[in-house]
């Protein structure tokens, strides 16, 4: 037999529409309390998030993160179902996250403030060191010289001088400048300041400051040209260093005698004095050039190192002959055979300096090897600056440093040096990269710039020396250089930049040669505007 199930009992146990009722009435009384503890857990959620991006952007970014306030609580009344005092203590537990935020933001900002005093911790301790250098160098130099280290006497005011361009080059450099253009102008700044501190420095004092400088720098100069490379560019060099400086020349002559009326003598005088390249400028620059390796492909650097050289040798050359024949009363073919004279006596002088700096059996290391070189240099190029030879003595100082570096290279003489050393070149070179930063880079250009008195420049010849600039420069020079270097290998762009960098003018070679034919310039140009204006109150009256 089958057995049936037995039937579903309809009693109480069934469900029944009421008890649906029931049900969705406790459901519906316990969703508010829902909501609040889904708010909750989205609120810390969203904080847990912030402060993770504050923890992961560090100190400097905590500014730019919005810090979530809390959420407004929903419901006045406290549940039935939570417990007593749970409520109250939520609040509690969020300002405490609210100020374990602060804190570490505070924290982060403290942080950072500490970073960036030990980045600049080295800048301030080298200042501070710098700084008692100098006061022990000062007190030093008190106690051997006596008063004449006292405001406002000379030596005074050449250890002003000294320190304040180094200054003018740490402040330049800081700000992506040339530290020689920090330099000159703090030399500018100290001659025009009211009381002018460097006013009893004597003017040879400057004169032989800048011709130390020029040795300087042709002595690195011919320690760092390759000489093999430079016998193969040797017709480049050649037009580069005399085509440029002879038309600018010519330009500048005519101009003179156009805008002043200068005697023709004179005028060439004038010209070949501001056709010059500025080798302090042009030379600096090449040698941090090489070091950085540009341009060794085409020994761009060698190159313009060696034209720079025979550059200012030519016009030193023609500035004395015609400075000869419009000043002095001597001989006129004395006057013009002393260019090429100047040339030949300073080919012996280098040769003589050679010999000396040769012998490495006597300078038996590398401090030896170096002061003779510097010492020999500065005995020609003062030599030079005493007997009035001043281009003699620049070609001795170049044809000195060539032909040494050769002698190391090749070990000559045979029994009085050490063998053949290739390193001696660069080994000395570093050795009087030393020297320049230190001691004559700043006096140098400080002494360059203390030449330049605003108080005496007459505002008329302002505008005349502008245009004679432009015309020598601008419009001779630049296009000239430009052109010379066609079939030299170059390609147009390199043709550009080296006829762009031949155009500094800094007084470092036509300021020092000879004070006569400045003054006699400067009394002819003052005569000259004496007369236009007396000439214009004629007119007027």
């Amino acid at each position: 037999m089958k057995q049936s199930r037995p039937p579903l009992p309809r009693g109480p146990t069934q469900p029944s529409q009421h008890a649906g009722s029931r049900a969705d009435d406790k459901a519906a009384a316990c969703l508010p309390d829902a909501r609040k503890k889904l708010d909750d857990v989205q609120l810390l959620s969203r904080s847990s998030t912030h402060a993770l991006q504050a923890q992961q952007a560090g100190s400097n970014d905590l500014a730019k993160i919005v810090v979530i306030p809390d959420a407004p609580t929903h419901h006045t009344n406290a549940s039935p179902n939570l417990p007593n005092g749970q409520e109250e203590q939520e609040g509690p537990s969020r300002r405490a996250s609210s100020f374990q935020f602060r804190r570490t933001r505070r924290k982060r900002a403290a942080e950072s403030i500490l970073s960036s005093i030990r980045r600049h911790y080295a800048t301030v301790v080298d200042v501070a060191s710098y700084v008692g250098l100098g006061l022990v160098l000062y007190a030093a130099l008190y106690l051997l010289l006596g008063k004449v280290m006292l405001p406002p006497k000379e030596g005074w005011g050449l250890f002003l001088l000294w320190v304040c361009a180094h200054i003018g080059g740490f402040t330049a450099n800081k700000v992506n400048l040339p530290p020689l253009l920090g330099m000159l102008v703090a030399g500018i700044i100290l001659r025009n300041i009211p009381q002018d501190p460097v006013h009893e420095v004597p003017i040879s004092w400057g004169t032989k400051l800048r011709t130390g400088g020029l040795a300087v720098i042709l002595l690195r100069a011919g320690l760092k040209i390759d000489k093999l490379a430079f016998a193969r560019a040797g017709k480049v060099v050649l037009r580069l260093a005399l085509f440029p400086m002879l038309f600018e020349a010519l330009v500048n002559t005519g101009s003179y005698y156009w805008l002043f009326s200068m005697p023709i003598a004179l005028a060439f005088t004038a010209g070949f004095i501001q056709s010059a390249i500025s080798p302090t400028v042009l030379v600096t620059g090449m040698l941090e050039l090489q070091r950085r390796g540009y341009g060794e492909a085409k020994i761009i650097p060698s190159i313009e190192m060696a034209a720079a050289g025979l550059d200012s040798v030519g016009a030193i050359v023609g500035y004395a002959i015609c400075s000869g024949i419009s000043i002095t009363s001597g001989s006129l073919v004395y006057s013009i055979l002393s260019g090429p004279l100047q040339v030949v006596y300073g080919v012996v002088l280098g040769l003589v300096g050679c010999f000396i700096c040769s012998l490495t059996r006597i300078w038996n290391n590398g401090f030896k090897r170096t002061t003779a070189v510097l010492f020999c240099g500065l005995a020609i190029m003062w030599l030079g600056l005493k007997l009035n030879y001043l281009g003699a003595s620049s070609v001795g100082c170049l044809s000195l440093t060539v032909l040494v570096s050769l002698a190391w290279e090749r070990g000559f003489p045979p029994r009085l040096c050490k063998g053949p050393k290739m390193y001696y070149p660069k080994d000395a070179d570093s050795k009087l990269s030393v020297v320049w930063l230190i001691l004559v880079q700043p006096l140098l250009f400080g002494a360059i710039g203390i030449e330049i008195d605003f108080r005496l420049i007459q505002g008329s010849l302002i505008w005349k020396t502008v245009i004679i600039l432009a015309l020598g420069m601008v419009c001779t020079r630049l296009p000239t250089a430009f052109l010379v270097l066609f079939r030299g290998g170059f390609t147009w762009r390199e043709q550009v930049f080296i006829a762009c960098s031949w155009i500094p003018k800094v007084a470092t070679l036509y300021a020092a040669p000879h004070p006569l034919s400045h003054s006699q310039c400067y009394l002819h140009l003052s005569r000259s505007f004496w007369i236009q204006k007396h000439d214009s109150q004629a007119r007027c009256a």
